[in-house]
């Protein structure tokens, strides 16, 4: 992600974000298979700092690694809910990481995303005007409920007494096909 690289000798230029951007969101990984921009990393590693990085984020893209990539990831996220560290590992090709990592940069790396969803609650409790009093149960579903920083949002602003889980790597899917059914129903 600190690589630069160089337009025709001139000053050291940062290799485009918006490739590490898109790499970090799953339905985008199928949009940088195109020519034009497989063309554009190649091009830019001619000339970086560190063209094997640029490189091995050219074979991730070509041989569709990506989704591993997020597996291994996945894991991680997974394990940090669990424990308080794991190593992230992947390997493809020249490219391979075997990084410790804690819950608590887990946590400083979601840091934003936490904030947005605790001012998301506060503004649904105000929105309802019933305020924490007026709720009864909590139920979180869903993968990320396994995560405890989000957890903790809820119990904070509840009480662990009213916060509860279930079905979460199912509900979601049930939810949806509830859905359907009711809109096939009524159609």
């Amino acid at each position: 992600r600190d690589t630069t690289y160089r337009v025709m000798g001139g000053q050291p230029l940062p290799v485009p974000i918006e490739w590490y951007a898109s790499l970090g969101r799953w339905h985008r990984l199928s949009l940088m298979r195109t020519p034009q921009t497989l063309r554009s990393i190649e091009d830019v590693a001619k000339t970086a700092s560190d063209p094997q990085k640029l490189r091995n984020l050219l074979r991730l893209i070509e041989d569709q690694e990506g989704q591993n990539l997020y597996r291994a990831i996945g894991q991680a996220k997974t394990e940090l809910s669990r424990q308080d560290s794991t190593v992230l590992r992947f390997a493809h090709k020249d490219l391979k990481i075997e990084q410790t990592i804690t819950r608590a940069d887990f946590e400083s790396w979601i840091s934003p995303d936490l904030d947005k969803l605790a001012a998301a609650i506060d503004d649904a409790l105000e929105r309802t005007g019933l305020g924490t009093a007026g709720i009864d149960r909590v139920f979180l579903t869903g993968g990320t409920s396994f995560v405890p920083a989000v957890r903790q949002l809820f119990i904070d602003r509840f009480g662990a007494h009213r916060v509860d889980g279930g079905s979460e790597f199912v509900s979601v899917a049930e939810g949806l096909a509830l859905i359907e059914v009711e809109a096939s129903t009524t159609a």
